[in-house]
């Protein structure tokens, strides 16, 4: 007995005995990856695969939170190995119950709530007339009116953006009827918890999609909400380590739409390459985060004042005795350069006397720039 079945051993027999030991083995990685090249390598599937599989089984429905995320690690690898094996010829002596029934057990906890209620997942996209933090709107900010029809448009853009997912049926067994909505609702429930995901799951996770896509004979057939799920997975894990194994599965994904003809995959597929263009060489050579360049430009118009006029400066407050309002008033001065000099002053009240007011130099200034830039207006 090698190595790896010492570890695989020793890790089903402490994590029987109770939920805490068992919590405090799946935080280890030593034990995480054992796992998972067990269920990878064929060979170990007689002795071990029926018992990894019951003890996922039974952390799934724990009521510890660390033993279901650690039973949703192996989930896509599960169910990439059971799509290779209930369709390869060579692979009908191998027992697969034990594997369809963990399968089954993620599925069913995802289709119905603790009260027994069908869940249904319900969420807005973003219209395009509408600006968002991932685009700009079509329409120009100055006509951006609110009349009958924009309104209009604005409604039916909320109704046609919304999407729901769900209400999905429980399910006894897998067959050829919800292999493929089991199959994405699974993958599904994985990304959206992905960021959780260690690493290690992450790559088996696309190494097992890898060979379900690429299975000659027979082929496996699949549907666009999987292989869409795979694109997700594949880019999140480009921007987190696994940039060159990212980027194979989404060749091969892309490769695998376009000869079945699947719309929806190869636009997101060809979406996916065209944005990684300018960022590909930041993880060419090494597994380091890497990470997009983006340019915004936004399409608002900027504001620009042509004229400055006396609103834009503020004057030097009077004491609180003067009712007196103040006022510039513009007179000619014999200098040599002939340009007209502003002169604060106060603007005179029936009855009363005409003081002149103290400005500082900044004010002057002020007045100057406001009287050249008139000037050169009226030109």
């Amino acid at each position: 007995m090698g190595k790896l079945e010492d570890t695989v051993s020793e890790f089903l027999a402490e994590a029987s005995k109770s939920d805490p030991i068992a919590v405090s083995l799946c935080q280890q990685d030593v034990f995480v990856k054992a796992l998972f090249q067990a269920l990878e390598d064929t060979s170990l599937h007689a002795t071990y695969l029926e018992p990894i599989c019951e003890h996922l089984f039974r952390f799934c429905r724990s009521d510890t939170e660390e033993l279901q995320r650690f039973s949703s690690y192996f989930i896509p690898t599960a169910l990439a190995l059971y799509l290779r094996l209930s369709r390869h010829p060579a692979a009908r002596a191998i027992d697969l119950s034990h594997l369809e029934v963990y399968l089954l057990a993620a599925y069913n906890i995802e289709t119905c709530d603790p009260e027994g209620k069908e869940i249904v997942h319900s969420f807005t996209v973003p219209a395009l007339h509408k600006p968002s933090i991932y685009h700009e709107s079509m329409i120009p900010a100055a006509s951006a009116a609110l009349t009958e029809n924009a309104l209009s448009r604005l409604e039916q853009g909320l109704k046609d953006s919304r999407v729901v997912i769900g209400p999905f049926q429980e399910a006894v067994r897998i067959s050829r009827d919800n292999v493929h909505c089991i199959s994405a609702l699974l993958m599904r429930v994985y990304n959206a918890n992905i960021s959780y995901m260690p690493g290690v799951s992450r790559e088996a996770t696309l190494r097992g999609a890898q060979k379900v896509i690429s299975q000659r004979s027979p082929r496996i057939e699949l549907s666009s909400e999987y292989l869409l799920e795979v694109l997700h997975c594949a880019y999140f894990s480009m921007f987190n380590g696994q940039y060159v194994l990212g980027n194979e599965t989404v060749s091969l994904v892309r490769s695998r739409a376009r000869q079945n003809l699947l719309a929806e995959v190869c636009l997101v597929a060809n979406a996916m390459r065209q944005s990684l263009l300018d960022s590909k060489d930041c993880a060419k050579a090494t597994q380091q985060p890497m990470g997009i360049r983006i340019t915004v430009n936004s399409s608002f118009k900027n504001l620009t004042k042509n004229v400055l006029t006396n609103a834009s400066f503020r004057t030097r407050k009077l004491s609180e005795e003067s009712t007196e309002l103040r006022s510039p008033f513009i007179h000619n001065e014999g200098n040599a350069t002939g340009v007209k000099r502003v002169q604060w002053g106060v603007k005179q009240m029936p009855g009363q006397s005409c003081p002149r007011a103290q400005v500082d130099s900044g004010q002057r200034w002020a007045s100057l720039l406001a009287t050249e830039t008139w000037s050169e207006n009226r030109k």
